[in-house]
C-alpha cells in the first residue's frame, strides 16, 4: 500500500491519556490527522516515509499544513501509544515484540535495512499491525547508531524540553 493522501482514522490499542506532544514542523510539509509522524535529526517533524535517521513520534491529532511556511512556523500535536498501521509486509503474531521499520504514513515491515524503526509490534490482526511508537521507544532503538544525540539537542533548540520528554 501507498501513503495516504487524505486524514486517516487510525483505531488506538487503547485510550491514551498522555497529554499529546507537539513538534514544529518542517518547511513544506503537510501532516494529516491519523498518520504516522517522525522527527528527523533536525527535531522538525514530518509525516512517515522511507529513510533512515528518522524517529516515529506517534499518530497526528489533527491535520496540519506547513507547504507555505518555514520550520517551526507550525507546530503538530502527536499522541505516542499503540496504532494499528497497515501491514506492508507479512508482520505475524509471531512477531509480536520485534520491531517495525516505517515504510510511509500508513505502513509498516518487519525488516528495515533503508527504513526507520517505526515501534514494537503490539498485536496483528487481520486488518493490520498495531505499533507502539513514542519518542522514548525510537531513542532507545537508535541509541547505539549516535543519531539520539543530534536529534536531543536540536529538539531541545526548538523548544521540546531536553528531547527526551
Amino acid at each position: 500500500m501507498s501513503a495516504t493522501t487524505v486524514e486517516r482514522d487510525t483505531r488506538a490499542l487503547c485510550p491514551t491519556d498522555l497529554r499529546p506532544a507537539d513538534y514544529p514542523v518542517l518547511a513544506g510539509a503537510t501532516i494529516l490527522k491519523g498518520t504516522l509522524v517522525v522527527l528527523g535529526a533536525d527535531g522538525n517533524a514530518k509525516h512517515g516515509v522511507t529513510g533512515t535517521g528518522l524517529f516515529a513520534v506517534g499518530r497526528a491529532r489533527f491535520t496540519v499544513d506547513n507547504t507555505l511556511g518555514s520550520s517551526g512556523d507550525l507546530r503538530v500535536e502527536v499522541e505516542e501509544g499503540v496504532f494499528r498501521w497497515v501491514n506492508g509486509d507479512t508482520i505475524t503474531s509471531a512477531h509480536v515484540g520485534d520491531p517495525a521499520f516505517i515504510v510511509d504514513n500508513q505502513t509498516v515491515v518487519k525488516t528495515g535495512s533503508s527504513q526507520s524503526f517505526a515501534g514494537v509490534i503490539a498485536k496483528v490482526d487481520s486488518i493490520g499491525v498495531w505499533i507502539e511508537s513514542s519518542l522514548k521507544l525510537s531513542a532507545l532503538y537508535s541509541v547505539t547508531a549516535g543519531d539520539y544525540t543530534t536529534l536531543s539537542s536540536n529538539l531541545a533548540s526548538t523548544g521540546v524540553g531536553n528531547g527526551a520528554s
